[in-house]
């Protein structure tokens, strides 16, 4: 599985940021793989580590994108769903509905970009994404408590088999942060729940 990596860093008094360099687990010695794509982004990562030492950059933090790099969206929120819409009788591909879901996600976040609307935090935008879903998938009659349940149902990710084993590997040697348009509070809910070790 290949990861994504924000590295920021301090390099001449000027503030760096290398926006979503890739990289293959096994550049840390999480497992062994094999195909293009992964030996590519190691060796750009090789080769990005010889170019940090040429000009003497030393890192301190590494950032991680959360949501689908150390956290499974899909599989978390197709249980979520089910735990919810199961019990009144609906039989849906519950991970269809998790990924009809997420595909609210760029929408969304560009009226905020664009300043169409003010910002709102996360959890309000994926409670307001989880309307034209339901519709969707014809399902109606729920109480509002019933939604929000739904929607915060993205502070209960569950973390990929490896990530709890690699991040305390790479705390070893680094500050580990989280780069993600989460909010606080579903950053640091999930980040509880889950035993990541930001």
């Amino acid at each position: 599985r290949i990861c994504g990596l924000a590295l920021a860093f301090l390099y001449q008094g000027q503030s760096v940021c290398l926006a979503s360099l890739r990289f293959a687990r096994e550049s840390v010695g999480l497992g062994v793989g094999s195909g293009g794509t992964g030996a590519t982004c190691v060796r750009r990562l090789v080769v990005f580590r010889r170019w940090a030492v040429d000009v003497d950059i030393v890192f301190e933090i590494l950032a991680f994108d959360v949501f689908g790099t150390t956290v499974d969206w899909c599989s978390g929120i197709a249980r979520a769903t089910r735990e919810t819409l199961a019990p009144k009788g609906h039989d849906l591909d519950w991970m269809e509905f998790a990924r009809q879901w997420r595909r609210q996600y760029q929408p969304a976040m560009e009226a905020v970009r664009s300043g169409k609307r003010d910002y709102v935090v996360m959890d309000v935008l994926h409670r307001e994404m989880l309307e034209p879903v339901l519709k969707d998938f014809g399902i109606a009659g729920l109480s509002e408590d019933e939604k929000w349940h739904m929607a915060l149902g993205w502070r209960r990710l569950d973390p990929w088999a490896d990530v709890i084993a690699g991040m305390a590997r790479l705390r070893k040697g680094y500050i580990l942060a989280a780069c993600s348009n989460a909010n606080i509070a579903l950053a640091v809910e999930m980040a509880k729940r889950g035993g990541l070790q930001w």
